[in-house]
């Protein structure tokens, strides 16, 4: 939610065992928006890395006391993967100026767009992208009533999901995820818990869906 807006580094070549990015398709119409804003889940035993190495409404941002703005790069192309998958899901991922201070949303009107805010440096963008999959994973289908009702919950969930995922790829978003999951669970180590099946759950959806096969990308 709330965040601040650190420039951002220029990016390294992106990481061949992620899916490549394909063109994305273009979609109309404006959006209710569910947007960003960790607990530190183990690495989950199922998922290996492939390689050697609201109601309709604008949410207002919010971000945490201790959730401190990633900066520096997306060397591993996870914005780019992140894209490729959501659009071949059928969403539109953009960029674009977002006013105030929330980083992404995902739309809950049914325009199926996911966006994230121009101005964040590489690595937060792609933290972002992560954290706006795992709602479109966990909560697209759901009543916006559910998400205002257990925002919460729902924010502990998106965010744990973008925390693994990113260890999972080699990004360390500590720095942000945990000051963000901590707020929003208000430090309540129950709501923590109550939240892990559907983390690792969307973790292993999302992880698979943007890493590649050893053998792909061994022939690629």
């Amino acid at each position: 939610m709330a965040e601040a807006r650190p420039p951002g580094s220029q990016g390294r070549a992106r990481n061949p065992h992620l899916r490549r990015p394909r063109r994305a398709r273009d979609r109309r119409g404006r959006a209710d928006r569910r947007g960003e804003g960790a607990a530190p889940y183990p690495v989950l035993p199922r998922v290996r890395v492939r390689h050697g190495p609201d109601r309709p409404h604008r949410p207002r941002g919010r971000r945490p006391e201790h959730a401190r703005p990633l900066r520096g790069d997306d060397p591993l192309g996870i914005l780019a993967a992140v894209t490729d998958y959501l659009t071949g899901q059928g969403w539109t991922v953009e960029r674009e100026a977002i006013p105030g201070e929330t980083n992404g949303y995902t739309t809950t009107d049914g325009t199926r767009r996911v966006v994230v805010d121009a101005d964040l440096s590489p690595a937060q963008a792609a933290k972002t992208a992560l954290h706006e999959a795992a709602h479109v994973i966990l909560h697209a289908e759901q009543d916006p009533a559910e998400y205002v009702e257990h925002r919460g919950v729902k924010e502990t969930e998106a965010e744990s999901v973008a925390y693994v995922v990113a260890g999972i790829l080699g990004l360390d978003t500590s720095a942000y995820s945990i000051g963000y999951v901590a707020g929003w669970s208000n430090g309540e180590p129950e709501t923590i818990k109550a939240t892990a099946a559907n983390v690792l759950r969307a973790a292993h959806t999302l992880a698979d869906a943007i890493t590649e096969p050893a053998e792909e990308s061994d022939a690629a």
